[in-house]
């Protein structure tokens, strides 16, 4: 089946944080979050911004490493059929849910279920055809197709485990007023716009956390998390832009870590919407914009130019295939060929939420009207915004940094009609292509930014996490 979007401008991100010394003194870290979690329940979580605050909570059946590696977690060890369509999954003993809830075969089956029921991602799991548990500890699942990639499926990010019983109590709908999982960390509360409290676990299977309790608090200004920092109200943030990490770098109370990420950034295009069915017209956009100068000029070097729809790790990822290597003159060309000498489309985006967003769509911007792309940039809160992504009159996006986890499904079923169908997610019926008819609607008119605001970098961009 023909894919309904082609993807453009994809770069690998390093995630910047800089953390402090005062967690030597205490034991309670305190995290200054660029957002406040939107919801505590993966499995109905249209983005997860503070994974790294969700994950302690609760966990996944098995972890992958930048690179691809599949990591055992809460899924000890498997074997495969030699049919090639039955996995047994070997869980690990010994742990319990917070609640005291036995974590088994059942519970496994009850959250994939309910994963397969609820998430925008549950195409990851739909070549699962059946699940019987095989005693307490080994859940058999069978694909109705052989699927080597299987485990790897298991690693995306929204699969996690719950305790079957709190859902029960509280109901499904509510499970994220108090989630229970099997992570180092319980769910205290969530003070919306305030914190997010969590304490230690202490009959954790990892082992008691040495830190007594975390919490997290949203500061969407970057200068405001940097004054967190450096002033000691917060202890750790994410999300720092790459010209403040090397001046804090020169602090002798913080330490700067970039760890290597998955994460993921691109603009879709909707390719069954006028001008983008031509393949010339695709190829032209990649061709005209400067991915290289993006790299340096905005994230100072902190991110990469990837080859392939996927992260370093994933299925089929190389970096050996360079054909749209930055080449405006044959942009204009095959844009001439095509046609679409003047063309004009918009970009939906939904500000403030990321990292360097701002200035990645100028740049983009400012590149494309170098080769007679007018692009009208359209800012959309973030509820709007992913309706309008799932929209069949969807032109355009700016996708937000996803970690892709080295899954090759990760952009094979990323916002398609077939995808949004198959996930049971309304596919935005107030998007509209001609007029804008209320000031969240993601019509092309709607709160345009067609040149860039002032203060703000002209290289060419793509968005940070």
């Amino acid at each position: 089946m023909r894919r309904p979007n082609a993807l453009l401008v994809v770069l690998a991100l390093t995630i910047v944080a800089v953390s402090g010394p005062a967690t030597a003194a205490r034991d309670t870290l305190i995290v200054g979050m660029p957002t406040d979690v939107p919801i505590f329940d993966t499995h109905k979580a249209t983005g997860l911004h503070n994974g790294s605050i969700l994950n302690q909570v609760s966990e996944p059946l098995v972890r992958l490493t930048t690179e691809g590696t599949v990591v055992p977690w809460l899924v000890e060890s498997w074997e495969q059929s030699k049919d090639g369509r039955t996995w047994s999954l070997h869980l690990r003993k010994g742990v319990k849910f917070t609640d005291g809830t036995p974590f088994n075969a059942d519970a496994v089956r009850f959250n994939l279920e309910r994963f397969r029921k609820h998430s925008i991602g549950k195409a990851t799991l739909a070549m699962v055809e059946a699940m019987e548990p095989a005693g307490e500890h080994t859940l058999k699942v069978t694909t109705r197709a052989p699927y080597a990639p299987f485990i790897n499926s298991l690693g995306y990010h929204w699969i996690v485990v719950y305790s079957p019983l709190q859902v029960q109590k509280v109901g499904d709908e509510n499970l994220h007023t108090a989630p229970v999982g099997t992570g180092p960390y319980k769910f205290v509360h969530h003070k919306r716009g305030q914190e997010v409290r969590l304490e230690a676990n202490d009959q954790y299977w990892g082992g008691r956390p040495k830190i007594r309790a975390i919490v997290s608090r949203p500061y969407p200004d970057v200068s405001a998390r940097l004054l967190a920092l450096e002033s000691g109200d917060v202890d750790l943030i994410f999300h720092v832009p790459p010209q403040d990490a090397a001046r804090l770098a020169r602090n002798r109370n913080l330490a700067v870590h970039t760890p290597a990420s998955a994460r993921v950034i691109w603009i879709y295009l909707n390719t069954q919407w006028g001008p983008f069915k031509d393949k010339r017209v695709r190829e032209a956009l990649y061709y005209a914009i400067d991915r290289e100068a993006i790299v340096k000029n905005i994230f100072a070097a902190t991110a990469s130019v990837l080859h392939s729809p996927g992260p370093i790790g994933a299925y089929g990822y190389t970096a050996q295939y360079d054909r749209y290597a930055y080449n405006p003159d044959k942009a204009r060309q095959l844009l001439k060929d095509a046609g679409q000498a003047s063309l004009a489309f918009t970009i939906h985006h939904s500000p403030g939420r990321y990292l360097l967003s701002g200035q990645v769509l100028e740049a983009v911007q400012g590149y494309l009207k170098q080769v007679g792309v007018s692009v009208k940039i359209v800012d959309l809160e973030w509820g709007t915004f992913l309706s309008c992504r799932r929209s069949p009159s969807r032109r355009t996006s700016f996708r937000p940094p996803t970690s892709a986890g080295a899954r090759p499904t990760a952009t094979s079923t990323a916002p398609s009609r077939t995808s949004a169908r198959r996930s049971g997610v309304r596919r935005g019926t107030t998007c509209r292509s001609t007029r804008v008819t209320s000031s969240t609607g993601c019509s092309p008119s709607s709160s345009p930014r067609s040149t860039p605001r002032s203060g703000s970098r002209r290289s060419i961009g793509c968005r940070t996490s």
